[in-house]
């Protein structure tokens, strides 16, 4: 048996409070800052030593890593595109996705005019956004210029 169609005459009307429209609020969304972000807006007289991307990383054994690292003093050279697979769990996808430049990521990430049509196609109405590149920069020890460098 089916039930009869609902119109607008057939259809519960909903109380004062329920009768404005749900907004979804995200809490924990991040943004993957743009790697000139400290480049482009630090004091010049710190330019030189600022966060900044580096297109390949050698480490301490001498091996030589291809793709995007932010560099940063007193925090190892991370790639930027792990920050954009934080929930990619699988050790070989993890590690291909970390050969990733900005170029191959979504630019919702860093772009706000992409971002809010993002946000509007998952349909959340606002979010707190965290930085990513800019996090582990909160775990360093910054005494006098270190934390003018890092913009903190």
């Amino acid at each position: 048996m089916s039930s009869p169609p609902v119109s607008s005459e057939t259809k519960p009307r909903p109380s004062k409070a329920l009768s404005t429209k749900s907004v979804v609020f995200s809490a924990d969304s991040h943004v993957l800052e743009p790697g000139d972000l400290w480049t482009s807006h630090i004091d010049p007289a710190f330019r030189e030593r600022a966060p900044h991307i580096e297109h390949s990383h050698t480490d301490a054994d001498g091996r030589v890593s291809k793709g995007e690292f932010m560099v940063c003093e007193g925090i190892d050279p991370t790639p930027v595109a792990l920050f954009a697979a934080a929930d990619v769990e699988e050790p070989k996808l993890r590690a291909e996705m970390g050969k990733r430049g900005y170029d191959q990521l979504l630019s919702g990430g860093w772009d706000p005019e992409v971002r809010l049509k993002d946000q509007e196609l998952d349909g959340v109405g606002a979010e707190i956004i965290y930085p990513s590149i800019g996090m582990p920069m909160y775990g360093c020890r910054r005494t006098g210029e270190q934390g003018r460098i890092h913009g903190l």
